[in-house]
């Protein structure tokens, strides 16, 4: 639950999107934990139940008198939310995922992220 609006400066939401099995709710975990490391678990593309996989209510990160919003996105629906978005692909090596800056409404989006995959 958000705290107050009184107590809210700001609320800033960003969308995860990308294409099918690139990465977008590892991501979130790995932005959340703060462990680069993390790795959901892969099914077989015939077995894997993408629309249940993905958050369908945000991750809130609270900070002083901010509130982030992180929605997930189901593959390959666009986001519905109003909200900037940080799309996620595939690097050409297949080992790692990296972020596409992508324009915000409130402003630039500072969330760069990047890693190599063990």
């Amino acid at each position: 639950m958000s705290p107050p609006s009184s107590s809210i400066d700001r609320i800033l939401n960003i969308g995860v999107i990308g294409a099918r099995g690139v990465g977008k709710t590892t991501l979130i975990h790995c932005l959340l934990s703060g462990d680069r490391s993390i790795r959901l678990h892969r099914y077989d593309d015939d077995e894997y139940p993408y629309e249940e996989v993905y958050r369908t209510e945000p991750f809130e990160i609270k900070r002083k008198r901010m509130v982030i919003r992180i929605f997930d996105s189901p593959s390959p629906t666009i986001l519905k939310h109003p909200c900037g978005a940080i799309l996620v692909a595939k690097t050409s090596d297949a080992k790692s995922f990296q972020l596409i800056r992508e324009t915000m409404p409130a402003g630039p989006c500072d969330a760069r992220f990047s890693t190599a995959q063990p």
